[in-house]
């Protein structure tokens, strides 16, 4: 019987404190007593289901009590004497797993003279918890011995770890029985990750966090830009543990049974999240290990999609060649400004040519060019227009026309929408004009010295402007750099150059004395230079000195009269504005058509941290311009490269007031946003000539 191995060391450890019991009628009364107890029903709560019992240990199958009862060994000896002994049937230093459960056992032992030794069943034993409620609780509070005297109780514990004392007690024994259980921290374990980042985006700084893998996955996050959502209730997930604010991070203490879900993020200097990375699988946490991963993310790329306000700055190269018949006509201009004084000595010589006949007329030009006195003369010419005031001005505008019909700025709206991850599409729309009369910015810094906004209205339309096209392009690194494909845009070259010259070169070139009269643009534009060549070259000084030179040669003319040569110089200012011809040729121009075919690119920047495009600069165009002009009832095309810088800025920022770096505050409530808004700075001097218009600048201040 199991029972007897358990006798001889029960006797033996409570013979002291249990004295043998002497073979008597007592002996039979407290066995008969003893059994007539074991006969009597367990008190317990009325019409409660006997609970069934482990065939093996009698332990009751039912939840515990709501109410942790510590059991007590009885207070007073039976007059018969204590029968029994209630020993432990297992160690009593037991360990149990977090949230785990284990089994107790006791065992009761007859003390009685016949029966020493000798396990006592269906006695009940009481089991409470004495210390450590927290971390476990009894599935029962009472249980019952089983024919070899062995009672048994589970214990569950918490997922909280800690040490709990758990106390048996018999009625019939004296003392009761306690075990020491610990209850084990859950397996644990750590995970380390690393950041990596490989992209374009200006990443800083990193951030790494731990999520439940049960509230967040990789497959359902769509790269968002901010925090991390919990997707099935749109509340924010919070991180498991604090943020590692790093490129390498180790979260420790971590449960085995857990599934996690790690992500990076990569910060700009400004704080805004340029990359992520997720990661789910392969983050499993084994107990007393580190796991290793790796995280790589990828760029968030800039959201472009919206309309701007931009501004291409265009240089279209040798248009005055390009420009054919009409172009040669402008090239005279443009060798006036660079040698006045030859330009009106060579219309004066015609003059005289015309007034002096025969062979002597002819030597009027040679023996200038002999004597040396046609360099004087050309050199008298040149002072006479750079010691005026007005004469300069009209030098250094003249030297800047080709600039002004060359290099054109135009202002307008660019949409920009996104086609796919890298793919975008735009379509440009320029309506507005402005060129750059750089007379004094030599030690200006400002680059927008100079400029001169030009009223479009006349050729422009809510259907037609100045310059549009549509393109397509892409983020050529995945993030801010904006690369765009060849495309064509649609140039009113001719009726624009017409617009610049009446509208703005006339006037500067005239003054405010010189309004032209007449009924036709070429009537006005012929009355409006001649005064103004009036005002810049004296004809009577001028007649003077022809009239003292030729005398001086002897040529057998005579005595040339100084009324004589003024006519002649006279005549030969009516030839030179003729031959200018700056209204024929702007006339010719208009009727000229362009295209224009360029590729470029630019770049994206976010200057508040929200991932969207707040301006567009560093922008360069490339391509060509193809003019076709008439000769007669012949069309001829020509070609001229063009280059071009160029940028933007977000039209949100203007409604909403945003966008500090390029729009200021308004200072009161009647202000335009727009009005103070500046575009981000270009370098005009890239495309303006250096040194151009030099010698007439001095002159000019």
């Amino acid at each position: 019987m199991k029972a007897l191995h358990y006798s001889l060391a029960a006797l033996l450890a409570f013979s002291v404190s249990f004295p043998l019991l002497a073979c008597s009628d007592d002996s039979d009364t407290s066995t008969r007593a003893h059994k007539e107890k074991e006969a009597e029903p367990e008190e317990d709560t009325p019409n409660q289901e006997e609970p069934k019992k482990d065939d093996e240990t009698g332990e009751d199958e039912q939840k515990g009590p709501e109410d942790n009862v510590v059991p007590e060994p009885p207070k007073e000896e039976p007059k018969e004497g204590w029968k029994a002994v209630l020993m432990p049937a297992m160690a009593t230093d037991v360990e149990i797993a977090n949230a785990g459960f284990t089994k107790l056992s006791v065992m009761l032992v007859s003390t009685d003279r016949e029966t020493a030794g000798e396990g006592i069943s269906a006695e009940t034993i009481r089991w409470g918890i004495e210390s450590g409620l927290e971390s476990a609780s009894m599935a029962v509070n009472k249980s019952q011995t089983n024919e070899s005297g062995v009672a048994s109780a589970t214990i569950n514990a918490t997922e909280v770890p800690g040490a709990v004392v758990v106390v048996a007690a018999s009625d019939i024994a004296p003392k009761t029985v306690k075990f020491d259980v610990t209850v084990l921290d859950k397996p644990k374990g750590a995970l380390s990750a690393t950041a990596v980042y490989n992209g374009n985006a200006p990443v800083k700084n990193y951030s790494i966090k731990l999520y439940d893998g049960d509230e967040v996955q990789c497959a359902r996050l769509d790269l968002p830009k901010g925090p991390i959502t919990n997707w099935k209730t749109g509340d924010e997930a919070n991180p498991i543990l604090d943020p590692v604010n790093d490129q390498s991070a180790k979260f420790e203490n971590l449960s085995t049974e857990m599934k996690y879900t790690l992500i990076a993020y990569g910060y700009s200097e400004a704080g805004a999240p340029v990359a992520i990375g997720c990661l789910d699988s392969g983050t499993a946490v084994f107990e007393n290990q580190t796991t290793e991963s790796t995280i790589y993310l990828d760029t968030i790329a800039l959201d472009p999609v919206t309309t701007y306000h931009i501004r291409s700055y265009f240089d279209l190269g040798n248009v005055t060649a390009a420009l054919g018949t009409v172009g040669s006509v402008l090239s005279k201009i443009d060798a006036f400004a660079r040698n006045p004084g030859g330009e009106v000595y060579n219309y004066i010589i015609d003059a005289v040519k015309t007034g002096i006949a025969g062979w002597a007329g002819i030597l009027a030009d040679t023996a200038l060019s002999v004597t040396g006195l046609k360099s004087k003369l050309q050199d008298y010419l040149n002072d006479t227009v750079k010691s005026s005031q007005t004469g300069c001005k009209v030098g250094l505008f003249v030297c800047q026309f080709g600039n002004v019909i060359r290099q054109m700025e135009f202002i307008g709206s660019l949409s920009v929408q996104k086609e796919g991850e890298v793919e975008l599409s735009g379509h440009d729309n320029y309506t507005g004009l402005a060129v750059y009369w750089r007379l004094n910015c030599t030690d200006d810094p400002d680059p927008n010295c100079g400029r001169f906004a030009i009223d479009t209205s006349s050729i422009t339309s809510d259907e037609v402007n100045l310059l549009a096209g549509d393109w397509n392009g892409a983020l050529a690194n995945a993030y801010d750099k904006v690369s765009i494909e060849s495309h064509e845009l649609k140039l009113k070259y001719g009726e624009i150059v017409m617009l610049l010259f009446n509208g703005f070169l006339i006037p500067k070139l005239t003054g405010d004395e010189c309004h032209g009269k007449g009924s036709t643009v070429d009537e006005v534009t012929k009355s409006s230079l001649k005064c103004a060549f009036g005002k810049w070259i004296n004809t009577q000084s001028v007649g003077d000195w022809i009239a003292d030179l030729l005398n001086t040669l002897s040529l057998g003319l005579g005595n040339v009269s100084s009324s004589t040569t003024k006519g002649w110089v006279d005549k030969g200012m009516d030839a030179l504005i003729s031959g200018l011809g700056f209204a024929s040729a702007i006339l010719n121009v208009k009727d000229a058509g362009s295209d224009i075919l360029i590729s470029g690119t630019a770049f994206l920047k976010d200057t508040n941290a929200d991932n969207v495009v707040d301006d567009i600069n560093d922008g360069k165009w490339t391509g060509s311009m193809s003019i076709t002009t008439k000769s007669g009832d012949t069309s001829v095309k020509t070609s001229t490269a063009v280059a071009g810088i160029w940028s933007a800025y977000n039209n949100k920022n203007v409604q909403t007031g945003e966008g500090t770096m390029y729009c200021t505050t308004p200072k009161t409530e009647t202000d335009s946003k727009d009005q103070l808004c500046h575009y981000p700075a270009i370098d005009l001097e890239s495309l303006v000539e250096a040194g151009m218009c030099n010698d007439y600048k001095a002159c000019a201040k």
